[in-house]
């Protein structure tokens, strides 16, 4: 926890050694509430506004995993569902993203910073207070600051899908209704990849309904909306 000892590079760095760290289980709570102590006793103490709060005050929470072997040759991601109320992700010691908005998700791609069968450590930079913290953010950012939701590796294929929007409209009946929108495929690969991509509908039981299937054809390299 702040203040570091070292650079916050080399508390992710995988070179540094972090058994004599104390353990945290996360998702859940890193910090507590200020006021276990007198208020008063704090300077510049505000609930609302976190003005006592140095924005480099946070920790560094580190954890190293091993990267499937039958994972070679797919793209591999990370996602963090929720940095509360804000942090730095550091792979191997590089850093990847800068996030700043509490309860929303956010995905980077680190297929070039990791490998199949390898060891990798994941590192994330706390903040308990930083200058996008609004609403109703400050009074739980002293409390509940961490993971608050899970976090991920996984792996896609080559060729696959990036991104989808899908939105259900009802016409005004609020009988019959359509569903609509896109999906984003992306070729990471070294050569043009076809493929089928098929948007199926079930009933609220599971129950198949119908489908409809969309041909495609994309380049190396290339993203396409379909």
């Amino acid at each position: 926890k702040w203040p570091f000892t070292s650079t916050e590079e080399k508390l992710a760095s995988p070179r540094l050694s972090d058994s004599s760290w104390e353990k945290a289980v996360q998702p859940g709570r890193l910090f507590t509430l200020d006021p276990n102590v007198d208020p008063a006793t704090i300077p510049n103490w505000n609930r609302v506004k976190t003005h006592h709060i140095d924005p480099e005050d946070g920790a560094v929470i580190r954890r190293t995993v091993t990267i499937p072997e039958e994972w070679k040759n797919k793209e591999i991601f990370i996602d963090c569902d929720s940095i509360y109320p804000g942090g730095r992700i550091y792979i191997n010691g590089h850093l990847v993203a800068d996030h700043a908005s509490g309860l929303t998700p956010i995905c980077r791609n680190i297929t070039a910073l990791v490998k199949a069968g390898k060891p990798v450590t994941v590192a994330v930079r706390l903040y308990r207070n930083h200058p996008h913290i609004m609403m109703d953010m400050p009074r739980h950012s002293t409390d509940f600051g961490g993971m608050a939701q899970p976090v991920y590796i996984f792996a896609k294929e080559k060729c696959h899908i990036e991104d989808y929007y899908l939105p259900s409209i009802l016409d005004e009946s609020l009988k019959n209704g359509k569903l609509e929108g896109n999906v984003r495929l992306y070729n990471a690969s070294k050569k043009k990849q076809k493929g089928t991509v098929t948007v199926k509908i079930l009933d609220p039981n599971g129950v198949y309904l119908t489908e409809e299937a969309f041909p495609f054809e994309i380049n190396q390299g290339q993203k396409l909306e379909l």
